[in-house]
């Protein structure tokens, strides 16, 4: 399963990459869970980005945060 989460997370980081600018990418892998944390700037925005995958379920956070 955690190729599987790797080849997930590796398809969106490549999303965000293509859309955002000064992209700043964090990762962290364990047995009980995988965590993907992405900011960047889209337009006037600052956007975050979290996905967390546990034995469970997906937990998503993301928000847009306008610059001015």
């Amino acid at each position: 399963m955690e190729d599987a989460i790797r080849r997930h997370f590796d398809k969106i980081i490549e999303d965000a990459k293509a859309v955002l600018e000064d992209v700043e990418i964090e990762q962290d892998y364990s047995v009980k869970r995988a965590l993907l944390k992405i900011s960047g700037i889209f337009r006037n925005f600052k956007v975050r980005i979290t996905e967390v995958i546990d034995e469970d379920k997906r937990k998503y956070a993301y928000y847009l945060i306008r610059k001015d």
